[in-house]
């Protein structure tokens, strides 16, 4: 029987995170994209532009804290405020532990925050319960 696919986004800029989390996703039959900087996301190129997809672009989006040229948690909110369509608990923030100040940030836009390192299972149980939003049907996973 095929699991169903999620599309995810991956955008490290730390290779070694980058590729572990592709090879989690692709080992669960998912579809990640994985890039090393923000500037692949439209929204973060043009400061004028605004989501015009009618859908979101992905499933799920990994989003390191400490991106080359802005933070990871400056890049999710210039994402939200552009109108970026990917349900907020469908976002995960990667890496060392957030300022206060960043975690309330995290908090406020409704994203889900791991630290690294990670459990896989716990990222596994997490895409689950993102697997079960787009189907419309609660987690089943303990």
């Amino acid at each position: 029987m095929r699991r169903d696919v999620l599309k995810v986004l991956v955008f490290a800029d730390d290779r070694f995170i980058a590729d572990l989390l592709a090879n989690i996703l692709k080992y669960f039959g998912h579809h990640p994209l994985v890039y090393a900087d923000p500037q692949s996301c439209p929204l973060y190129i043009d400061p004028r532009c605004s989501c015009s997809n009618d859908e979101p672009c992905a499933d799920v989006i990994f989003i390191g804290t400490d991106l080359e040229e802005r933070s990871g948690v400056d890049f999710l909110s210039r994402q939200r405020d552009r109108g970026c369509k990917a349900p907020a608990e469908n976002i995960a923030l990667l890496g060392a532990e957030l300022s206060p100040e960043q975690a309330g940030k995290v908090r406020e836009l409704g994203c889900r925050y791991f630290n690294v390192p990670f459990l896989t299972l716990e990222i596994v149980r997490w895409l689950d319960q993102c697997l079960e939003r787009k189907k419309g049907f609660p987690a089943s996973r303990p």
